[in-house]
Protein backbone atom coordinates (compact mmCIF):
# COMPACT_ATOMS: atom_id res chain seq x y z
CA UNK A 1 0.00 0.00 0.00
CA UNK A 2 1.67 3.47 -1.07
CA UNK A 3 1.42 6.32 1.54
CA UNK A 4 0.96 8.86 -0.61
CA UNK A 5 -0.80 8.70 -4.32
CA UNK A 6 -1.79 10.94 -6.93
CA UNK A 7 -3.42 10.20 -10.02
CA UNK A 8 -4.34 11.79 -13.48
CA UNK A 9 -3.15 15.66 -12.18
CA UNK A 10 -3.18 18.52 -14.82
CA UNK A 11 -1.87 21.83 -14.27
CA UNK A 12 -2.77 24.44 -17.23
CA UNK A 13 -1.54 28.05 -17.57
CA UNK A 14 -3.29 30.24 -19.24
CA UNK A 15 -6.38 32.77 -18.72
CA UNK A 16 -9.47 29.90 -18.85
CA UNK A 17 -7.61 26.71 -18.19
CA UNK A 18 -10.67 24.78 -17.89
CA UNK A 19 -11.59 25.23 -21.72
CA UNK A 20 -8.21 23.56 -22.77
CA UNK A 21 -8.33 20.45 -20.44
CA UNK A 22 -10.55 18.70 -23.13
CA UNK A 23 -8.21 19.74 -25.80
CA UNK A 24 -5.66 18.48 -23.99
CA UNK A 25 -7.18 15.07 -22.74
CA UNK A 26 -7.76 14.37 -26.70
CA UNK A 27 -3.94 14.23 -27.18
CA UNK A 28 -2.81 17.43 -28.59
CA UNK A 29 0.71 18.30 -27.16
CA UNK A 30 2.32 21.12 -25.02
CA UNK A 31 3.15 23.11 -28.60
CA UNK A 32 -0.23 22.95 -30.15
CA UNK A 33 -2.01 23.98 -27.25
CA UNK A 34 0.67 26.77 -27.00
CA UNK A 35 -0.22 28.00 -30.65
CA UNK A 36 -4.16 27.42 -30.84
CA UNK A 37 -5.06 28.79 -27.31
CA UNK A 38 -1.80 30.62 -25.60
CA UNK A 39 -1.80 28.41 -22.81
CA UNK A 40 1.31 26.39 -21.34
CA UNK A 41 0.45 22.63 -20.30
CA UNK A 42 2.55 22.47 -17.13
CA UNK A 43 1.41 18.61 -15.96
CA UNK A 44 -0.64 16.55 -18.62
CA UNK A 45 -1.76 13.41 -16.82
CA UNK A 46 0.86 13.26 -14.06
CA UNK A 47 0.87 10.10 -11.15
CA UNK A 48 2.64 9.15 -8.81
CA UNK A 49 2.92 6.82 -6.44
CA UNK A 50 5.61 6.09 -2.65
Amino acid sequence: MSKIEINNVYKIFGNNPKSVLPMVKDGANKDEVLEKTGHTVGLDNVSLKN
